[in-house]
This record gives structure tokens, sequence and C-alpha cells, in this order.
């Protein structure tokens, strides 16, 4: 995670607390701490293992799925979904039915990259996500800016969508 998303997450969860979290898209585990000084219980999803095992590694989430995103069934009595920079890594048809499912959930905390690219440093980008198109779902939208480290991996500018606050 980006230290400016880090920031912005931060500063959103503020005086929040929830009973059950899913982070889907939780990769290597790198917002694991932070979403867990938030949550009693933090369940990180993702597809590839290697990454499960260095966020199970870091210690900080509670159960750790193997799934694809768009396979995974977040829990009825899950209370926030964060999707920090997942979005965008899959096709707009199972980012459109994720978001969907999602219904239920009273608190959805989403970044994504502003601009498109196919290929980043370290991974492909299958969609683009606009703010209006993030808005249809019901979001609360903002850009922020990624500072350098963000330029330097290929966007300058993210959009933050919220539901819930």
């Amino acid at each position: 995670m980006l230290p400016a998303t880090r920031r912005v997450v931060k500063s959103l969860l503020e005086g929040k607390h929830f009973s059950l979290t899913v982070d889907l898209g939780s990769g290597e585990g790198l917002a694991g701490r932070l979403l867990k000084s938030h949550s009693n219980y933090l369940v990180g999803v993702d597809h590839a293992l290697g990454r499960l095992r260095l966020a199970a590694y870091r210690g900080y989430y509670d159960e750790l799925v193997q799934s694809e995103i768009q396979d995974y069934t977040v829990p009825v009595s899950t209370d926030a979904v964060f999707m920090l920079d997942s979005l965008e890594h899959m096709s707009k048809r199972d980012g459109s039915y994720v978001l969907q499912r999602l219904d239920h959930v009273p608190f959805i905390l989403v970044t994504t990259p502003e601009t498109f690219h196919r290929m980043t440093f370290r991974n492909h980008h299958l969609s683009h996500w606009s703010e209006g198109e993030l808005k249809n779902y019901g979001f609360s939208t903002c850009t922020f800016n990624c500072g350098l480290l963000g330029a330097l991996l290929g966007s300058r500018h993210s959009i933050l969508a919220v539901k819930g606050l």
C-alpha cells in the first residue's frame, strides 16, 4: 500500500471499529496492521497462495482465504469491506459483480488508480474505473495525490470510493 493511501485510509477510519472486516485482495497483507487496529476479526482474501503466506507471516489477519475475489462470498455478518487497489485487477464484469454483491455491507472502502495502466511495476491492471462508475454503485468519491512513489509506479492520483461513512 502506498504511503498516501495509508494516510487517507487511516484518517477515514479514525474513531471507527468493526466486528468483522474483510480485505478483498489482501495480497501480502500490507494493510493488515491498519485494518486490524479497527476490527475485532480480520479476514484476508486473495487468489495467490504465496501472497497469503506473506500475509500470514505478518500476523495481523485472523483468517486468510485463498480465493478469487469474485468467487468469495462475503459473510452476511460482515460490517466492513476493503478493496485497496484490487478492483482494477479484475475484469469490469467481475468487478461489477463483486460490487453488486456487497449491498449488505454497511461500510465499504475502495481505492483504485485514476488512470489506466495495463502494466504497472508489479501487476497487470485489467480494468479502469472512473468516479462516475463508482458513484453509480452508490459510492461517494474523491481523488487523492499518490505522491512521488505513486507517480513512479504509474499513477499520480487514485480514486477513493466510500459507502457508509
